[in-house]
């Protein structure tokens, strides 16, 4: 008999390389599960919040004001704001039909657009009552007490709309006074920039697609320059300058060509990065002195990803959100189903064993999935910052949050979670080696409630996964029960499986990948997989004939998207 396994996967998802090629920390993907503090164990659960109205989602926001967080969001026509301490809902203003809301929060303030209809602007839990002059738009961002805006319109000299399209421009308000924070909504100083009535971006970049600050950005100027996304490349402006100086500075330059942004919801500052969704990947623009090359870099940060990533089309990746919360990014991908929901979430984890003096590089946890996705933000409820996701039931759209503590270990509907962790190939440490696959198994700790445990094999080469029996683990932790561990958990094939196109046994080969299966709630200690030294095959000749292979009764392909929260 011959062994191999794993005990730490600290390095995280990793799809980018062959499963032959990853390294002994990597696997090759993670469904529902959190590689947090270095073992691969069950992600944490979703739990619902409530109800929201039906109608069309058109999007939402996270509002964050001192005394409560609120989310602000469209249902058909109508904006709503929901506060997270009361879940108390007020209906606050209507827009027009269009597809997508657009949101910014200048100061105390909420302002909602269509680009196409008057603002809503909000006031706490309620409609704004004094007069603004925002003009009709939809990208938005708010830095250095001003509001800008993406208008509907090219404006000119004079601050008066034209027929021309603004979606390549944008806007500038005026500076916010504390005495009157109401002028904060006012869009009065026109001509500025050479007289033109607005911002281009320094490259032409086609329409602006999100706009962010990013923090400690090295700058001709000074730091702290708005970073605006175009379809194309990236530029920077150094609005944080005396408005006066405007006409007489360098004031736009152009960061980066070719990647740019893909939507103003997928782009997110996180420390001293911004991250966005771009039409290769994810990305983040990043500024640290202590890199050896100091300075500005455009770096794409999702090779691990790329399979999960290539699944959105155009559309799916203009639609795409971001969120940051409990030291992790968080972005919707894995392609839309027909009812243009998200299959799954993206977890990167910033802090996956972070300690003082020492850290560890961020790795992906994999996707998440169970709810149809609309769109994920953060926000603080229960006075905990966390993901917070609206979800697709039917005609309802639901609000629900992830859960922070450990107690909460089923998803809501206490539906057990279904994860898989795919690994890497392992070759028992005797490579061109004939091998036949025995046994797998698996140590388990902190395990809550019933885990019905299995496994699948392939071996290198053969596209099919093949099952091993299902054993069921249970603990109870009812009345105060504490977690338990089960030590060396054996599942072994069902029967012999045979290639059809070739009719060698599947069961023998050089390498081995194996894909870990649980639903419930635990962590996978250590894993040892065992199997015994064959023959070598003969030779392989060019003498067969063309077969196709398909399914059969022990040889599958797996749905990863298949979980769903309250499903049986």
């Amino acid at each position: 008999m011959v062994y191999d396994g794993f005990v730490s996967l600290i390095g995280g998802m990793d799809e980018g390389l062959d499963p032959s090629a990853l390294q002994p920390t990597n696997y090759v993907r993670g469904l529902n599960v959190t590689n947090r503090g270095g073992l691969v164990k069950t992600r944490p659960a979703f739990k619902k919040i409530c109800d929201l109205e039906t109608g069309d989602f058109k999007g939402a926001f996270s509002y964050r004001l001192h005394d409560a967080h609120r989310i602000v969001y469209g249902h058909g026509a109508q904006v709503s704001v929901l506060r997270l301490d009361t879940l108390a809902t007020a209906n606050v203003g209507a827009l027009s039909a269009a597809d997508r809301f657009y949101f910014a929060q200048p100061d105390r303030y909420c302002v909602v657009q269509d680009d196409a209809s008057s603002p809503v602007v909000i006031d706490e839990d309620a409609a704004y009552t004094g007069t603004n002059s925002i003009p009709v738009g939809s990208i938005m961002a708010y830095g250095h007490g001003r509001l800008f805006v993406v208008p509907r319109y090219a404006y000119d000299s004079d601050g008066n709309p034209t027929a021309l399209n603004g979606r390549p421009y944008f806007l500038a308000g005026d500076l916010i006074k504390p005495y009157q924070p109401g002028e904060v909504l006012k869009f009065t100083e026109a001509s500025y920039l050479n007289e033109g009535g607005g911002f281009a971006l320094a490259n032409e970049s086609g329409y602006i697609t999100g706009m962010s600050f990013i923090r400690n950005a090295l700058s001709a100027i000074s730091q702290g320059p708005l970073v605006v996304f175009g379809e194309y490349g990236v530029s920077a402006f150094g609005i944080d300058a005396e408005r006066s100086t405007w006409n007489d500075i360098d004031i736009a330059y152009t960061l980066f060509t070719d990647h740019g942004g893909q939507s103003d919801r997928g782009v997110l500052p996180v420390n001293n990065d911004i991250i966005f969704r771009s039409d290769d990947g994810i990305r983040t623009i990043t500024y640290s002195s202590q890199k050896v090359r100091s300075g500005l870099a455009n770096d794409p940060v999702s090779d691990e990803v790329r399979e999960v990533l290539a699944l959105d089309d155009a559309e799916d990746r203009a639609a795409t959100s971001m969120a940051y919360a409990d030291g992790r990014a968080f972005m919707l991908s894995g392609g839309r189903d027909s009812d243009n929901c998200f299959r799954a979430i993206v977890s990167l984890d910033f802090s996956i064993a972070s300690r003082l003096g020492q850290s560890a590089d961020p790795a992906y946890d994999g996707i998440w999935t169970g709810l149809k996705f609309q769109q994920i933000l953060s926000a603080r409820y229960q006075g905990e910052r966390t993901l917070l996701v609206i979800a697709k039931n039917g005609a309802k759209n639901e609000l629900w949050r992830l859960s922070g503590s450990q107690d909460e270990y089923q998803d809501g509907s206490a539906s057990p979670t279904r994860c898989r962790l795919y690994t890497r190939q392992y070759n028992f440490t005797l490579m061109g080696q004939r091998k036949r696959f025995d046994h797998l198994d698996v140590w388990v700790k902190d395990l809550r409630g019933s885990v019905d445990l299995t496994a699948y094999w392939r071996p290198d080469g053969y596209r099919l996964w093949n099952k091993c029996r299902t054993v069921t683990i249970a603990s109870d932790v009812s009345a105060g029960g504490l977690p338990q561990n089960r030590y060396r958990v054996r599942v072994e094939p069902l029967a012999e499986v045979f290639d059809e196109a070739t009719d060698h046994d599947v069961q023998s080969g050089d390498l081995f990948q194996f894909c870990i299966q649980w639903t419930g709630s635990c962590t996978i200690e250590k894993v040892r997989m065992g199997a015994v030294e064959s023959p070598d095959e003969p030779l392989y000749y060019d003498q067969e004939t063309a077969n196709a292979l398909a399914e059969s009764a022990n040889s599958v392909t797996l749905d990863d998207f298949a979980y769903t929260i309250g499903a049986s």
